[in-house]
């Protein structure tokens, strides 16, 4: 179930991130509830530093 919830955020973010119309705290909101469930998650973590 993890692995999932990492998966899906990591799908998610960049599409809040990339393009035209970014959206960074949608991105914001996507990642840190995931991180409060998989604290270790070197991908999230990634994806919080390219957001940020």
């Amino acid at each position: 179930m993890l692995s999932r919830t990492t998966d899906t955020t990591h799908t998610l973010a960049p599409c809040h991130t990339d393009g035209y119309t970014s959206d960074l705290a949608a991105a914001r909101r996507t990642v840190l509830p995931a991180l409060d469930i998989e604290e270790t998650s070197e991908v999230l973590h990634h994806d919080l530093l390219h957001i940020e």
